[in-house]
């Protein structure tokens, strides 16, 4: 029987912007935190994930974790416990982190124009020779591309 999520001990995660993870991807970077009186304050533990569901640099959420791998959250139970209380903190963070995003994106949609390039300057040998043919020529050309790739 599975553990409902009220018996479920949870963590408070304080969102602080990405870091580059594996195959090109962004993980969001937590730090712990706990409420003292009114205020929360930092534990200084970091953690990283993929699959939590963030809003903005400062946004505090809980989440449930099993406590025999205290590193494995339930994203299911997340929950919204409220903002960190330093202005000057959240924008520092979420200056980061916007420019993080952006030069991730713009590094992504860069790669990505490399790979239409180069797609497209191995087929320019093609395009000479075919416009070099003649009517019958460029058939047999296209007919011989045709047969070629779909074998």
């Amino acid at each position: 029987m599975s553990k409902t999520e009220t018996e479920m001990p949870r963590v408070f995660l304080m969102f602080t912007g990405v870091t580059e993870g594996d195959k090109d991807r962004m993980l969001d970077v937590f730090e712990e935190v706990e409420k003292v009186g009114n205020e929360w304050t930092r534990i200084d533990k970091q953690r990283l994930y993929s699959k939590l569901r963030t809003t903005t640099p400062g946004g505090i959420i809980s989440v449930c974790y099993d406590p025999k791998e205290p590193s494995s959250v339930y994203p299911n139970s997340q929950k919204w416990e409220g903002q960190w209380h330093d202005d000057d903190d959240r924008a520092k963070w979420t200056a980061v982190w916007r420019a993080k995003v952006n030069a991730h994106r713009d590094a992504k949609a860069a790669k990505e124009a490399m790979k239409a390039d180069a797609a497209v300057e191995r087929l320019e040998p093609f395009k000479r020779a075919y416009h070099k043919l003649n009517a019958e020529g460029r058939r047999q050309m296209l007919a011989e591309l045709l047969r070629y790739i779909t074998t």
